[in-house]
């Protein structure tokens, strides 16, 4: 399995949720929300975090009324524009992969293995373009 395969099958509910938040709401700028960019670093154990995607779910038990987005980070680096959030509350999943190519029997994937489990976190976006820092904790060794 490679690593965005890997990333949407952990997911599944995730995409279903994402799927049904979006549906009333639509995908387009049309629908009268204002929505702000955001961009920022993805930094496990420290250091940028090489490859990965970012779930934004607005918290509708927060009463966000906003679309979800899907962004990809290299080298730790995002920038989520055109399909920005709208403010207030979401949730957000965060997965991580080490970049290597990996052999498999289906070919190559290029994401490479995972470093870190998928991560939720929740954020307070203000109403204004935001420049957003993820800093994922290391797992405790059991």
């Amino acid at each position: 399995m490679n690593w965005k395969s890997d990333f949407y099958s952990q997911s599944a509910q995730y995409a279903l949720l994402v799927t049904i938040l979006l549906a009333p709401v639509g995908c387009s700028q049309s629908n009268g929300l204002e929505r702000y960019s955001v961009s920022g670093e993805v930094r496990y154990d420290g250091k940028p975090a090489p490859l990965g995607e970012i779930m934004f779910l607005p918290d509708r038990d927060a009463a966000n009324p906003g679309p979800g987005s899907i962004v990809e980070y290299r080298d730790g680096k995002f920038n989520l524009q055109d399909k920005g959030v709208i403010g207030g509350a979401y949730r957000l999943r965060i997965t991580g992969y080490d970049g290597i190519p990996v052999r498999m029997e289906s070919g190559v994937d290029p994401g490479g293995r995972q470093i870190f489990p998928p991560y939720e976190m929740t954020y307070e976006f203000p109403k204004e373009d935001t420049t957003l820092v993820i800093d994922i904790p290391q797992r405790k060794s059991r």
